[in-house]
């Protein structure tokens, strides 16, 4: 959950007149870890997408160098690399107002790395920069996200070219499953409940914290630095439903009636895990209390499923010609 699109925000980033006049007269310098993610991409978009994108000089890491050539068409500096390339990533630290960690939150070296490029960052200049997304105190302003089930596909032109992942994990993998075994699934009678959250809200709150921490006001951070991303929340059986109904409105279930995941599904689909069914509870107060006004609702959650299917069909007919296979619609 906690590594774990925006167009029309053009007022979002408008906080950043709110940098002492000294910044003011200086680009802003963002490292994104995790950019070509679900959350670091949309992350990345909102921060490029006003017409402040030009305080900012965002660097972000990619794995692959044909994505860092692509970042670098958006006028993103790219950077070769990987988590453990801990000796760079403290280099870039050390050189970032802001660091935004998307990628892996319990990768704990370089998380260590990210600290002391920060460190390094506030010997020299005095000040304390801010990293999103890990702990710590002192010498850097630390916040973290605790996105909940996060939901909707993400969209826009770092998606169009092929750079980000626009999808979430959790819904996806319970249509995938339901898909195969032809009728909506769930685990135990799916009466537990899980917060939900939209892509587009999860990229709002990042800004938002970033907002108020660059605007230097005195919000939450360190052991108070953590924020919860929920708007709502739903039972496992409210997806099962709707996705059994979309499902077999599709051709793709035989019944529009879910039914619970057996000890051979839960092997062959989840590893085994029934996390799925148990309670997950939250509320972003703090999140809400620092100006956060997510938009999307559990309805709209709900709603997201078929184009979530949709996705899938697509996907599965780009990489054979043809939507065969299990799951595939049935006819007669």
């Amino acid at each position: 959950m906690l590594s774990y699109f925006v167009s029309g925000y053009q007022t979002v980033l408008s906080w950043v007149f709110g940098i002492s006049e000294q910044q003011d007269s200086q680009l802003v310098k963002v490292f994104i870890v995790g950019a070509t993610g679900y959350v670091g991409g949309a992350v990345l978009a909102l921060l490029l997408a006003g017409e402040n994108a030009k305080r900012f000089e965002v660097t972000v890491l990619s794995r692959s160098a044909d994505k860092a050539r692509a970042f670098e068409s958006f006028g993103v500096k790219a950077i070769v690399g990987s988590l453990d390339d801990l000796v760079t990533l403290e280099a870039i630290a050390a050189e970032s107002d802001v660091v935004i960690e998307c990628a892996d939150a319990d990768h704990i070296a370089s998380t260590k790395a990210f600290l002391a490029g920060l460190r390094r960052k506030h010997e020299v200049m005095g000040t304390a920069p801010i990293l999103v997304h890990t702990s710590g105190t002192g010498y850097v302003k630390t916040f973290i996200v605790l996105p909940s089930t996060i939901y909707g596909l993400a969209s826009g032109p770092l998606v169009d070219a092929g750079i980000v992942n626009p999808r979430s994990m959790q819904i996806p993998a319970l249509i995938e499953a339901s898909m195969d075994r032809r009728q909506a699934g769930m685990v135990g009678e799916g009466r537990n409940f899980h917060p939900n959250v939209h892509i587009d809200d999860v990229a709002r709150l990042y800004c938002t914290i970033i907002e108020r921490a660059l605007a230097g006001d005195d919000i939450g951070h360190g052991r108070e630095g953590f924020y919860f991303g929920e708007n709502g929340e739903h039972t496992m059986l409210d997806i099962a439903q709707a996705m059994g109904a979309d499902l077999e409105a599709m051709g793709l279930a035989d019944t529009a009636d879910p039914s619970t995941f057996n000890k051979t599904e839960l092997d062959k689909y989840f590893g085994g895990s029934d996390s799925l069914g148990t309670n997950v509870r939250c509320r972003a107060e703090r999140s809400r209390g620092i100006g956060w006004k997510p938009v999307k609702t559990s309805e709209d959650m709900l709603a997201s499923i078929k184009p979530e299917i949709e996705h899938i069909i697509a996907g599965r007919k780009l990489n054979s010609g043809a939507c065969s296979g299990t799951g595939s619609p049935r006819s007669g």
